[in-house]
């Protein structure tokens, strides 16, 4: 089961790979669009489209390296490696839009723990075939292009050696370090704005003073690179800065379109506010836009609990059931954070006492 969204766990990452057949891959996109094909088999832990569309020359040209085939087998390793993030167990792809004008497609994943994840899909299509030529992550601000300067053998060694320290310190936990480091460095060469970026991933961990340093010499470095934005909505959260999160929000909106988990996002703020029909309208809103998006359920059922509406609580708990084929009741659900004052209603004992005669 889920609980209520966690802010902290938004854009959080997680890992593992796994691959299918190409036949299989092939009959299952044979009716759908392929960005569709693309998001079920990435909700599978399958990478073959993946692999199959991956444009190795075109990465590798844009990285100055030979084209052959040990430097296209090493690109797909390591392009797997920093993707496999995004496969872990139980993550859920949704393919959202694609704007084919500018060659870009998002997705959004929904993570087992509860958060979610968004990419934009940077592609090329002709004669019926796709390739994709980057893909960036929203939650880190990075493009893969960007990580496989790091990734590639001997690539980064020679084009950035100090920047391949910095970044095995702070890969192996050492933030501090990498932080001073970085700090100093910062001091005698112009930093690429990918590094900048991982620099502010430090600073997000470290202090605010610190966030709003790294923040200004973006911003002079690299007037109007808003990539960075998206990961600074926990920092927002920590800080208390609801206004600048709906703002970054409104701006994905903007880009993804109206989106079932950012409205449940936007509610689960609104819910951090106690301001229940804010609260309870958005999550409406969220399950118009996407009945399968079950986060946003629990999280209207954790609102309704809050605001003591047990009677519309208990019809969230037959939703769940019918649609996500749970089995609910006081046990599990006592689990479950904020749900006891729900627990211990009249309403909930009457509809626990009509479960067990259905049951029976």
């Amino acid at each position: 089961m889920k609980t209520r969204i966690s802010i902290a766990a938004i854009f959080a990452l997680l890992m593992g790979l796994s691959s299918m057949s190409i036949a299989s891959a092939s009959e299952k996109i044979k009716s759908t669009d392929w960005f569709d094909g693309l998001a079920a088999e990435l909700s599978k832990q399958e990478n073959v489209l993946f692999r199959d569309a991956l444009d190795s020359a075109y990465l590798l040209s844009n990285l100055g390296i030979k084209n052959d085939e040990e430097a296209r087998t090493q690109l797909l390793e390591n392009s797997l490696f920093a993707l496999g993030i995004f496969l872990k167990p139980g993550n859920k792809w949704v393919y959202l839009k694609k704007d084919e004008k500018a060659g870009m497609a998002f997705l959004r994943m929904e993570m087992a723990s509860g958060g979610v994840s968004f990419v934009k899909v940077k592609y090329r299509e002709e004669k019926e075939k796709v390739s994709i030529r980057d893909w960036f992550d929203y939650s880190t601000g990075l493009w893969l292009s960007e990580k496989l300067q790091v990734l590639m053998p001997g690539y980064a060694e020679e084009k950035f050696p100090e920047l391949t320290l910095f970044l095995m310190m702070y890969e192996s936990g050492a933030t501090d370090d990498a932080w001073e480091f970085i700090s100093e460095l910062s001091k005698s060469m112009s930093l690429p704005v990918w590094a900048m970026v991982v620099q502010l991933q430090i600073a997000v961990q470290r202090n605010k003073n610190e966030v709003e340093t790294v923040l200004d010499n973006m911003s002079k470095n690299y007037p109007g690179d808003s990539r960075h934005q998206v990961m600074l909505i926990d920092y927002y959260y920590m800080t208390g800065r609801y206004d600048k999160i709906f703002k970054l929000l409104s701006t994905m909106e903007g880009v993804v379109g109206e989106d079932a988990a950012l409205e449940t996002i936007k509610a689960t703020l609104y819910l951090e506010r106690k301001d229940s029909d804010s609260t309870i309208d958005g999550l409406k809103k969220a399950i118009r836009l996407d009945p399968a998006y079950e986060q946003a359920y629990w999280t209207l059922l954790s609102a309704l609990a809050q605001f003591e509406f047990y009677k519309q609580g208990v019809v969230v708990l037959d939703l769940l059931e019918k649609k996500f084929n749970y089995h609910l009741d006081a046990s599990n659900l006592a689990e479950l954070e904020g749900l006891d004052k729900l627990i211990k209603s009249d309403e909930f004992a009457s509809w626990s006492s009509e479960n067990r005669k259905k049951l029976n």
